[in-house]
């Protein structure tokens, strides 16, 4: 089993427990790490659970490093890895937080899953600002980080400090595929909004629960963005555990109106 404190992969075989047989796939967010999810990660393998987490390319190391690379890029590292928790489970879940919620909804359209969970995740904005990401990396490469929106004092997430412009805009272009591939998702998806988070507006959750036939809805009420390392972790990390159990079953989710 591989736990570190620092942004590296997580990858454990699972064990004993009610999750025993199951695999979960996590992704981490847009210049983030595996340490913005490593902690549920840690509660899901408790419980017996294969987890995955890859290092996205680009990520844990510099923001100029991250600018080189695309979502195409991002994505490459999540099929092996599913192909891995094959091997050591019987039922596979993708999750996300941020814009590995986007990534968890791509696999989910690309491949076989039982259920996919959200975590405050980004598929899109209200803001135009986005829509010049491409435009503006050529003349300005970076902007401020987007990382460590965490209310709990004294948490902070391993994040770049500068959010490269042109991995913004490939950004861009993925949301754009998982939005004009949602109906390709259909399997049930539980998801989690932060009532206060300054990193993801609304577009996101108006849209999946338009969209999708089966969300279960939970709004977390003491946490910022990386709701993973704040104050409702916990929460998110028992009822996430208890969907993704209750899916492998045989179970499902019924869709919770606002």
């Amino acid at each position: 089993m591989i736990f570190q404190d620092g942004s590296e992969a997580i990858q454990t075989p699972g064990g004993n427990g009610p999750l025993q047989g199951t695999g979960v796939l996590l992704c981490h967010g847009f210049s983030g790490s595996p340490a913005s999810v490593r902690d549920w990660g840690k509660h899901l393998a408790s419980l017996g659970a294969a987890v995955a987490c890859p290092l996205l390319p680009g990520h844990g190391t510099t923001w100029r490093q991250m600018a080189l690379t695309t979502y195409e890029d991002w994505y490459s590292v999540l099929p092996p890895a599913l192909d891995w928790l094959r091997e050591h489970s019987r039922t596979q879940v993708v999750a996300g937080l941020s814009m590995g919620g986007a990534l968890a909804l791509r696999v989910a359209q690309r491949e076989p899953v039982a259920a996919v969970v959200l975590v405050n995740p980004s598929i899109g904005s209200d803001s135009p600002v986005y829509r010049f990401a491409g435009l503006l990396s050529h003349i300005v490469p970076a902007a401020k980080g987007v990382g460590s929106d965490i209310r709990k004092p004294g948490v902070v997430e391993p994040a770049y400090d500068r959010a490269p412009l042109a991995a913004v805009a490939s950004m861009r272009r993925l949301w754009r595929l998982v939005t004009d591939d949602l109906d390709r998702v259909d399997v049930p998806v539980q998801l989690f909004t932060s009532r206060t988070d300054h990193v993801v507006d609304g577009y996101s959750r108006r849209v999946l629960l338009d969209r999708l036939p089966l969300v279960e809805h939970h709004w977390l009420e003491d946490s910022y963005h990386v709701a993973t390392m704040d104050h409702d972790a916990g929460f998110v990390f028992d009822t996430s555990a208890a969907f993704i159990r209750e899916v492998a079953s045989g179970g499902g989710a019924t869709q919770r109106p606002e």
